[in-house]
């Protein structure tokens, strides 16, 4: 899956996209799913990675929003 599949992802909050790849919002500082319902953020703000484990390591935090 290349990155612009997972920004289509993200800006359509595609629950199918869920536990493949999370993204961080690097003005936040948190990791979400693609479906995650907070505010999309700016395009330049997005971190992508392929577990949530690598988010965390970069400091990213996880918080549950429905």
């Amino acid at each position: 899956m290349d990155e612009k599949e997972k920004i289509q992802a993200i800006l359509n909050r595609d629950s199918q996209y869920d536990g493949v790849f999370w993204y961080g919002v690097k003005s936040t500082g948190i990791v979400c799913k693609p479906s995650c319902s907070a505010k999309i953020p700016l395009l330049k703000n997005i971190e992508l990675f392929d577990n949530v484990e690598d988010a965390l390591k970069n400091l990213f935090k996880l918080i549950y929003i429905r």
